[in-house]
């Protein structure tokens, strides 16, 4: 009896144990898992139903390692990433800042349109402009919170979050009615007959690519190093941190692949849009998925809102005070949050982007304009990565072993193969059609 008691008492406590440990990795999530992440997933789901889970994934683990890697530097070191990457010259900073910066802008506009557009779908205002008068309102909620809050407000919110949105999805994925054996089968590697208008290595290609060299993937170290994690010994508890995170962020990205293999798959629909995914979903799942997708999409976009721009925030403040500065001291340890330059960038990021209300743009190619813009860093970020923990001055016995070598050379080749791709594609298309 003893046994079974003393059983059953550690249980809820490794329970919570494990939960505690989540700490910058839970922001990096609310940051992560936006409604780009779930239309490609989506896109998978339906082009290719439950066969490409396997390559979601090996997509997973790379950027694992590319986390991993980021966060080893800074908690060997005590630097924060930003000056990690100083060391590979002043020009590199100055070329994340600046793409940092513009793309925030773009970006920003375009979740500002769809947090007001997928709100008004789920609750419309009984009078004209309820998409422009919810976008206001959740953008101002928003701000308040990372403006005063900063960093520790937004973290203390980011579970439930997190946990709300991983509930919306895993709810559409039992609504679809799933088939047990597809998803077991969807995890055995293998390339399935090509669907669609991609061919499935250009997709796994492209996933890999812009998952493992994603400039948001900068946003992690950032986080790690606000938390104070700066000394060796504390590896362990970082990379249970990011483990867990990690793990979130494949159960999520698996779950609406699942759905959309089990409801659009056999009806040979495709999703484009983010827009798209609500009709989609419930034509097939009825009014019970269509308000569960609806929320879902709105809590996904308003917690990369607020991951994006906090994460950004800290990230280009540090790069300011830290790199930037005629003045600035190498060896200075504030938070990134804490400091002056943090609130100014906040404004901006958030503040900029109100015009857009009054423009008939769309976030489709204010989205495309923003990641063609900085597709071409992707593997700049990746190679000087792959230097600074290489260097066993800085790391020591924590430097990169050659598997992690591998995985980060293979992420810089496909980030250099997604940047030519994407440079190709938007000259013969995009240019062309702008310019006739």
């Amino acid at each position: 009896m003893a046994f079974s008691t003393a059983t059953a008492e550690a249980r809820p406590k490794s329970w919570r144990r494990w939960v505690s440990v989540v700490g910058p990795g839970a922001v990096f999530v609310l940051s992560t898992v936006g409604p780009q992440d779930l239309v490609a997933n989506a896109a998978m789901g339906a082009s290719y139903g439950y066969s490409a889970l396997w390559a979601f994934v090996l997509i997973v683990l790379v950027r694992f390692a590319v986390l991993e890697s980021s966060a080893r530097y800074v908690v060997v070191t005590g630097e924060s990433l930003l000056q990690g990457y100083q060391r590979a010259g002043r020009w590199v900073v100055w070329m994340i800042f600046g793409a940092l910066i513009l793309k925030r802008h773009l970006s920003n506009m375009s979740q500002l349109l769809l947090l007001g557009a997928f709100a008004h779908l789920l609750v419309p205002l009984p009078f004209g402009g309820s998409a422009k008068i919810w976008s206001v309102l959740l953008w101002s909620l928003g701000f308040a919170l990372m403006y005063w809050g900063r960093y520790q407000a937004v973290r203390s919110v980011s579970k439930p979050l997190v946990a709300f949105l991983g509930g919306a999805l895993l709810a559409v994925a039992l609504l679809s009615k799933p088939s047990p054996a597809g998803i077991a089968g969807g995890f055995l590697p293998g390339l399935p007959a090509e669907q669609g208008p991609y061919a499935f290595l250009f997709l796994l290609m492209s996933l890999a690519g812009s998952a493992a060299g994603a400039m948001g993937n900068l946003k992690y170290a950032t986080f790690v190093h606000e938390t104070g994690w700066r000394e060796a010994s504390q590896l362990k508890k970082q990379r249970a941190d990011l483990l867990v995170s990690v793990g979130a962020i494949f159960g999520m990205g698996a779950l609406i692949q699942v759905a959309a293999a089990a409801v659009l798959h056999p009806a040979g629909t495709a999703v484009v849009e983010v827009e798209d995914m609500v009709p989609i979903f419930s034509s097939a799942l009825g009014e019970a998925g269509r308000l569960i997708l609806g929320a879902g999409i709105l809590a996904a976009v308003f917690n990369v809102y607020l991951g994006t721009n906090t994460g950004y925030s800290m990230v280009t403040a540090d790069i300011w005070h830290k790199c930037l500065r005629q003045k600035a001291s190498s060896g200075t340890q504030e938070a990134p949050s804490r400091q002056r330059a943090y609130r100014w960038f906040l404004l901006w990021f958030c503040g900029s982007p109100i015009y857009v209300l009054f423009t008939s743009w769309k976030p489709v190619w204010i989205t495309l304009i923003s990641t063609a813009l900085v597709v071409p860093l992707l593997p700049l970020v990746l190679l000087v990565l792959l230097r600074l923990n290489n260097d066993r001055r800085l790391l020591g016995k924590h430097a990169n072993g050659w598997l992690v070598n591998a995985v980060l050379l293979g992420a810089a080749g496909a980030a250099c193969w997604l940047a030519w791709r994407n440079a190709a594609e938007f000259w013969a298309k995009d240019v062309s059609r702008l310019f006739g």
